[in-house]
């Protein structure tokens, strides 16, 4: 099957974001599919409404050889009598598992939906509003819900015919933009096909009742010496719109054609049991996600590299350094919070690994493993490359399983199973690695055996669709309700001594994802209390529309802590009464030390796993639970003090040393390390992300970075007059097991998967550590910057 995909807009026309102005634009994309043999419209219609059986579907025979055929969630409207109701639908966001969680997001997080889908929104519903308003009266809209739905009625001003109701309702805004005729003249001037029937009016009527959808999420199928369909799908765009987003949006509609258009893999043409079990690896993987495989060269792994190779829905990249590979397939988890997979051949390859997979085990970032083995026959025999791998990592992987060589007297399912299990452990909390050993007897190379097609009993279902074999699902036990945390005492000792505290010192440690930072920032913004965010939070380099925002919301941050607790005299008075730490391991050892000093004190720890983070054996309360969960329980169920004093005089502390610190860095201004952390922090935007080597790299990013008091003239931030008008800067470091190896290439794998701008900056004793890391810079097309520090010392502080 060969698929050509037209850009959505012409190649000598402007991009639409330089002239998108003060309209909204939907463009369409035309993408064709080809199959060497005749697609059924009625069969793959049929698969459509299996799929989405809440949507409408919709078939049109043009012709003996075409039709066009769809299935959308857009609805044009419904009429019964004289009251015509009309539903409008915009992006889905990330919501959470209970109203209290949908309250917390809905009032203090609003830049956690998109601003882009909620200004689509609110045109287009406004547009259809008007629109309506020509034909009905009283026209009422109901409450939006959590994925941008909201229902418009209204009474028909007389009985009037369903092509009056089509004429003024359609073109929608939905399928062309507003306002309408600006996006017309605009997507007549910039597509370069015909849209024919996409987009238009499909329904029945009859009496006094109609029911019409818009023709989208359709495609137009024509038969003969195979079949070619063209499948339509759209894209809405405003000024604010990133081309790379909206390209995606485009892949992702266009996949459910391509998914029910794929070729039957038929198993029984596989020569030898080690390229059917291979493959059924490889695929599993796809189906649960995993699609960006990091492979070693090797002989014994040939089987999963070729069959990894082979599948069209799998990213590749190959690396001679095993060490590498892993620590950039452990970066590309983190940027992309998906699993990647790595392949190694037997023997040392695999113990090439272990830094990687310790950083990963310890930073709680999932990982696969899948490394080639040698048959049992083998072992213990002096044969090459043959060392023991059972259980190699040890406790560092959450879960291990010993593959038997691929036989045909074994059911091929057991294969599946096992990978369904392993990533379910991977991705279940704690995150972390998962290790599949896959040993392999000869032939390696796809040379024709005889094996026994009675061994793929039980895969006909999983052959005919594109789901995993075993669907895990989580069941989320949490309850959220007063008589629980009246009865649960240590949830109740734990809000009586944050609602008693006089002197509260909340600390931002390592937050992985931009959740768990938009849900800490909502906690200090009930709490009030002196706010310490480690440079790993995501709050320590923050970007403020103007100088007065944090206290004018109520936030109270303190970024020099560390410097502050250089003064003797000053560390006696900073001594707090409750301490709530949010998030893993800080990088700063003096306010560490002040935790240890001030002991005992009540010191509460929040981390949504059950590892022990306490190397001064000072917690006094440790609670295991999200981030999200802790902040929507404290908002309910807790009341803080005012702290008034407290807060003033640690800002006072702060603004002081912050003050010497500029005039220091300025009045001489050297190439220092100090310096030049203070000059990268200065110039990154809040779109980059800024990876940081450990030892002496991290630490100075944490005590020299700067935060904007304002913003640069000509740079905004989504979501002013909203509950908290600022972003913080994405920082990422191998703070696990906090070595100096593979940082390079765990920075290189971060903007793979995330896609974003890196900035790079590493001391030169790790930057040399790593640097066949280099040669994985061949995949990388998103901009990349390092920058090297010389040390006097190459030791870890």
């Amino acid at each position: 099957m060969n698929q050509h995909g037209k850009l959505p807009f012409k190649s000598s026309q402007r991009q639409p974001t330089q002239v998108l102005e003060s309209i909204q634009v939907v463009l369409a994309r035309r993408t064709q599919l080809r199959t060497e043999t005749e697609v059924d419209s009625l069969e793959l219609l049929a698969c459509l409404q299996e799929k989405d059986q809440d949507f409408f579907q919709f078939y049109l025979e043009v012709d003996a050889s075409t039709s066009f055929i769809g299935s959308t969630p857009q609805h044009l409207f419904y009429r019964n009598g004289l009251l015509v109701s009309k539903e409008v639908v915009a992006g889905t966001h990330l919501r959470g598992c209970t109203s209290v969680q949908n309250s917390l997001f809905g009032l203090d997080l609003p830049q956690w939906s998109s601003s882009e889908d909620d200004c689509d929104f609110d045109i287009i519903e406004a547009d259809i509003k008007r629109q309506m308003e020509l034909t009905c009266k009283h026209v009422v809209t109901d409450a939006k819900v959590e994925n941008l739905y909201t229902c418009l009625t209204g009474e028909l001003k007389n009985d009037m015919d369903e092509f009056y109701i089509l004429s003024s309702l359609h073109p929608s805004s939905v399928i062309c933009g507003h306002s309408r005729e600006a996006a017309r003249y605009f997507i007549n001037q910039t597509e370069t096909f015909d849209r024919g029937m996409y987009g238009g009016p499909v329904g029945w009527f009859g009496g006094k009742d109609a029911d019409f959808a818009l023709a989208t999420g359709s495609a137009l199928v024509q038969k003969g010496r195979g079949s070619r369909i063209f499948v339509y799908s759209e894209a809405g765009i405003v000024k604010s719109s990133k081309l790379y987003d909206i390209w995606q949006e485009l892949e992702f509609k266009t996949r459910q054609y391509e998914s029910l258009l794929e070729p039957y893999t038929h198993l029984e043409i596989f020569p030898n049991m080690n390229a059917v079990w291979a493959f059924l690896i490889v695929e599993e993987c796809c189906r649960l996600g995993i699609t960006y495989f990091c492979i070693a060269p090797g002989s014994r792994s040939s089987p999963l590299a070729v069959a990894a190779a082979q599948n069209r829905h799998v990213s590749c990249i190959s690396c001679i350094d095993e060490r590498s590979l892993a620590f950039h397939a452990l970066g590309y988890g983190k940027g992309s919070y998906k699993l990647a997979a790595v392949i190694t051949s037997s023997g040392t390859a695999l113990s090439n690994l272990l830094p990687a997979v310790v950083e990963a085990s310890q930073d709680c970032i999932p990982l696969l493993l899948l490394t080639a083995d040698r048959p049992p026959e083998l072992h213990d025999t002096g044969a090459n490359q043959t060392i023991n791998q059972v259980n190699h990592f040890g406790s560092f992987v959450r879960y291990f399983s010993n593959l038997p060589p691929p036989d045909d007297k074994v059911p091929a399912r057991m294969v599946l199973t096992t990978i369904d299990t392993a990533v379910f452990r991977a991705t279940q909390e704690p995150f972390g690695p998962v290790h599949i050993n896959c040993a392999f007897r000869e032939p390696l190379a796809g040379v024709s055996c005889q094996w026994n097609l009675g061994s793929l009993k039980g895969l006909n279902m999983w052959m005919s669709n594109r789901e995993p074999f075993t669907k895990h699902i989580r069941v989320t036990q949490f309850q959220f309700s007063e008589e629980l945390m009246n009865t649960y005492g240590q949830y109740k000792e734990v809000l009586d001594l944050i609602g008693g505290a006089s002197r509260g010192l909340l600390i931002l440690g390592c937050l992985q994802t931009a959740e768990e930072t938009w849900a800490a920032l909502s906690l200090a913004k009930h709490l009030r209390w002196p706010v310490v965010p480690d440079i790993l939070s995501g709050m320590r380099l923050r970007k403020l529309p103007f100088a007065t925002a944090e206290s004018e919301f109520s936030l109270c941050f303190i970024d020099l802590l560390d410097h502050i607790l250089l003064g003797n005299s000053v560390k006696n008075w900073v001594s707090p009464d409750v301490v709530v730490q949010v998030g893993s391991k800080l990088t700063s050892k003096r306010v560490a030390q002040l935790l240890e000093d001030c002991a005992p004190h009540a010191y509460i720890m929040v981390q949504n796993h059950p590892y022990r983070h306490d190397p001064s054996h000072i917690l006094t309360h440790r609670i295991q639970a999200s981030v999200v969960d802790f902040a929507v329980i404290i908002r309910e169920f807790c009341t803080p003090k005012e702290m008034g004093s407290w807060c003033k005089w640690l800002q006072v502390l702060n603004n002081m040393v912050e003050w010497e610190i500029s005039f220091q860095l300025n009045a001489d201004p050297l190439l220092t390390e100090p310096y030049v952390s203070r000059a990268v922090s200065q110039s990154l935007f809040p779109e980059s992300v800024w990876f940081l080597g450990n030892s002496m790299a991290i630490r100075d990013a944490d005590m020299y970075g700067l935060s904007w008091s304002k913003l640069p003239v000509g740079l905004t931030i989504d979501g002013l007059g909203t509950a908290i008008p600022f972003s913080g800067l994405r920082v990422v470091g191998n703070r696990g097991a906090s070595g100096i190896d593979g940082v390079l290439s765990t920075a290189i794998g971060y903007a793979t998967g995330s896609n974003q701008r890196v900035v790079f900056m590493v001391g030169d004793i790790s930057f040399i550590h790593d640097t066949n890391g280099l040669t994985l810079l061949r995949a990388r097309a998103t901009s990349y910057y390092c920058f090297g520090r010389k040390q006097p010392w190459g030791c870890n502080f």
